[in-house]
């Protein structure tokens, strides 16, 4: 239900009504001319349940160097991740999460 990629067209964020996040390689994906229908799925980097119920919304953020995803989800919260599944912290949580340091991200908790 949620879908978005990167400025580049490299990423694509996919979301389900299970909650689970997938992060695919579109960079080189049904590029040419000839091509119809693509057969086969482009390449799955990562994948993940990130939610309880289905996602509405996801977005590829660019932070500095590092690429974060977005999500928000009929379960009532929104939800930061590394772009490798990495859990840095939902908004209005009580405990503070920086996205600008690490040491922060809340990576060992599982929510689901």
């Amino acid at each position: 239900m949620g879908l978005s990629s990167d400025q580049e067209n490299g990423l694509l964020v996919t979301g389900d009504t299970t909650g689970s996040i997938k992060v695919w390689d579109i960079s080189q994906y049904a590029l040419s001319a000839g091509d119809e229908c693509a057969t086969e799925l482009p390449p799955l980097l990562h994948s993940w349940r990130g939610h309880e119920g289905a996602l509405v919304s996801s977005e590829i953020l660019a932070h500095g160097s590092r690429i974060f995803v977005l999500t928000v989800s009929v379960d009532c919260r929104a939800c930061l991740w590394t772009i490798d599944g990495g859990y840095v912290g939902c908004f209005g949580q009580e405990e503070k999460w920086d996205i600008s340091n690490p040491d922060t991200y809340q990576i060992s908790r599982i929510i689901v």
